[in-house]
């Protein structure tokens, strides 16, 4: 509780972890930049995203920047090529953490005037792990080991053609071997959720 007036009691809560997960290049970024979209434009009853805040303004305009050059590499024949051909863009390669505040305004049942409500403040941490922290030097991995254990779902994106393709190019282009192990290692002392996202379908665009 970090406030509270006679007829409003606003509640904030500690930003709620998530983490990306996967080779480099096989599209987190882009997956959160679509994710954050959908998110921002979705109209929830009584919530509101926040924007306003440093944290936000930030996700906001790296996000937005990441969306159009992933629909600038789809859209553009040239560009297209190159990603279908294994070049063009290239992932992330330091650790970003985005944050998305949202208020929730409830009414207050334990007040009997009709102005009385709650406030329920809400923060989604998103860590976007360079693909290279999963099969780098012992300190990156580390990190990245660290940073999933103390998340409360991780998005585990996988490069979709290559699993199609053959298991040699998915052991490799997905780096099914060490990031199989680190989920292993991983000891979580609360619950954890995966959710496998197939990504880089733009390859088939034509």
């Amino acid at each position: 509780l970090s406030n509270k007036t006679p007829n409003t009691s606003v509640f904030d809560f500690s930003p709620i972890p998530f983490c990306f997960v996967g080779a480099r290049g096989v599209g987190k970024t882009s997956l959160l930049a679509s994710m954050y979209e959908q998110i921002k434009n979705k109209k929830i009853e009584n919530f509101f995203f926040d924007t306003d805040t440093e944290a936000g303004i930030n996700t906001q305009t790296r996000l937005h920047e990441a969306k159009e050059l992933m629909l600038e590499m789809i859209e553009d024949t040239e560009l297209h090529g190159l990603v279908k051909a294994g070049l063009g863009i290239k992932g992330s390669t330091d650790i970003r953490y985005y944050e998305i505040a949202g208020e929730k305004t409830e009414p207050d049942p334990t007040f009997f005037k009709l102005t009385a409500f709650k406030k329920f403040r809400y923060k989604f941490g998103f860590t976007d792990l360079p693909g290279e922290y999963f099969t780098g030097e012992i300190q990156e991995r580390q990190k990245a080991q660290e940073v999933l254990q103390n998340s409360l779902v991780s998005f585990l994106a996988v490069d979709t053609p290559a699993l199609m393709d053959s298991k040699h190019k998915q052991t490799r282009n997905n780096k099914v071997d060490y990031i199989e192990n680190m989920y292993k290692q991983t000891e979580w002392t609360n619950q954890h959720t995966v959710i496998i996202v197939l990504s880089r379908c733009e390859k088939y665009w034509n």
